[in-house]
């Protein structure tokens, strides 16, 4: 999360992406390189949980559940590495939960080449079954192309209370946040998924990713200026 990405930390574009929103605290769980992170995240108004050793991404909230059990909710968790996330569609979520009284909001995206990424299950009526992460999925399933981008609004009451109902039997014995999705379902509890572009729902797992992301990053910025007017010649060529 501290490789950059237009001049700064990946993590960063995730602090600001949050900074409208009215949330009581923000909390960034940090693991490998943890001092590095600590460090880098020094005057930020941050808390950090250490979680160690890596056990999935149900523990990695499990581990700030300390720290959030004062709070009414909804909690917003976001991946670390999805730095292409647009305020536009962060609002969007934020909208959906409100309006339709969910338990979990979460982002998908469908991707020309979804491998590496879980699988959002849908019942024949369109609506939410499960999320499959794709070791798991089978090769059926690994032909869908709507993933998970790994963003979540979820109610605190549900959110810990499912937690603390997962079990790490899957083939990478990691306790997964997205069997969430599926306790909601048989709780009978409302899930809702929101759409974002394909490069939104992009995770940063290679220094090709880190390289396609900046190519993106360039061209918004390129957009935002020549929307205000200027001209570039050649805007491939700014920096």
């Amino acid at each position: 999360v501290l490789h950059r990405l237009g001049g700064d930390p990946i993590l960063f574009y995730l602090l600001r992406l949050v900074e409208p929103f009215p949330f009581e605290k923000t909390i960034v769980v940090i693991g490998h390189q943890a001092d590095r992170v600590r460090e880098a995240l020094s005057g930020q108004p941050v808390q950090t949980v250490l979680q160690s050793p890596p056990a999935g991404t149900g523990d990695a909230v499990l581990k700030a559940q300390p720290l959030l059990s004062d709070l009414p909710g909804p909690v917003l968790i976001l991946n670390g590495d999805t730095p292409l996330l647009e305020q536009k569609t962060l609002t969007r979520l934020w909208e959906a939960h409100a309006e339709q009284k969910a338990d979990v909001t979460f982002l998908s995206a469908v991707l020309s080449c979804p491998t590496g990424y879980g699988r959002v299950i849908r019942m024949p009526n369109g609506s939410i079954d499960r999320i499959t992460e794709e070791k798991d999925a089978t090769e059926g399933e690994r032909q869908i192309r709507e993933i998970n981008a790994g963003t979540y609004l979820v109610n605190r009451a549900f959110l810990f209370s499912a937690l603390s109902q997962i079990s790490p039997q899957n083939q990478q014995k990691e306790y997964y946040l997205t069997d969430i999705i599926k306790i909601a379902r048989y709780e009978g509890k409302t899930v809702v998924a929101v759409q974002a572009n394909e490069d939104e729902g992009m995770g940063i797992n290679s220094r090709a990713d880190l390289a396609h992301a900046e190519e993106i990053i360039q061209k918004r910025i390129a957009g935002f200026f020549m929307k205000e007017g200027v001209t570039l010649i050649d805007p491939k060529r700014i920096r």
